[in-house]
């Protein structure tokens, strides 16, 4: 008796079978498989199977293919749903290599020791300060020291040419800043593999001297103090830093004689920051 099966032509016979390839490059060689015990009537019977039914002639086959992967070939050349499925397994097992193979390659979030900062802003006074002065732009730049993950000793020297209110002839006034103070740090409230945001709070103590720029008037300095908040969102080693200072200071009248008091005024300003290992 003889049955077609799996590209294969097989004949049985009583006691024992063979089997011969159908593309006619002669019989492989095959792998007895014992019948099972509980029917009596398959005793005596042995059947050959053929894992191996690749049409590729024996002489072109790689030495690397394995009976089981000739299978595999088969199955998946005879089902396109399988065929598309380990299509789809390939694709994605390609893409998560690439994937953690670009998170291992992305720079790490690296905050130096040190720190630079150029930033421009607004300076806005209030109260009793915003009668005299008018607001102005600000820029500057500050310097970094972290002394820990979460603290660090920031100084700061900034220039604003805001207008007085009072002297005839719209006069410039210059306004220069100078400070030194400490921030503490939050470090990693959110991040990822190379970004990250980190949330600050400070205050210092420093000074500034206003000078006009064309009345023949001398300069006057006086002590300050400020607190800040703001944050910064930090890619590698560059971060982009927003900042906001309240700062409270001494006053002497620019021109002629008066007691001193206590002016008030803000700054908001924006930086970029360079980290500096």
């Amino acid at each position: 008796m003889s049955q077609k099966c799996a590209g294969t032509l097989v004949r049985y016979e009583r006691g024992e079978g063979h089997v011969a390839d159908r593309t006619g490059f002669g019989p492989l060689e095959p792998a007895t498989v014992e019948a099972p015990a509980e029917r009596p009537w398959w005793d005596s019977l042995r059947f050959e199977v053929f894992a191996d039914v690749s049409v590729t002639p024996p002489a072109t086959r790689r030495d690397g293919d394995s009976r089981m992967s000739s299978l595999i070939r088969s199955i998946t050349h005879n089902s396109p749903r399988i065929q598309r499925t380990s299509v789809a397994l390939v694709v994605l097992t390609s893409l998560a290599a690439f994937a953690v193979r670009a998170s291992a390659q992305a720079p790490a979030i690296s905050s130096g020791a040190f720190e630079l900062r150029p930033y421009v802003g607004a300076f806005i006074p209030t109260g009793d300060q915003r009668d005299l002065l008018k607001d102005a732009v600000l820029v500057g730049g500050q310097a970094s020291w972290r002394l820990a993950p979460a603290l660090a000793l920031t100084g700061t020297v900034g220039w604003t040419p805001s207008k007085d209110k009072i002297s005839a002839g719209n006069q410039t006034l210059d306004i220069v800043q100078y400070d030194l103070g400490v921030e503490a740090r939050a470090a990693g409230l959110t991040g990822g593999e190379s970004w990250n945001f980190t949330p600050f709070a400070g205050v210092g103590l420093g000074g500034r001297t206003y000078s006009y720029r064309d009345l023949n008037v001398d300069s006057k300095t006086d002590f300050d103090g400020y607190g800040a908040v703001g944050g910064e969102f930090g890619l590698g080693r560059v971060g982009l830093r927003i900042e906001a200072r309240d700062y409270v200071s001494r006053f002497k009248p620019l021109t002629g004689s008066g007691e001193n008091t206590t002016r008030n005024d803000i700054a908001l300003a924006a930086g970029l920051t360079i980290h500096i290992p």
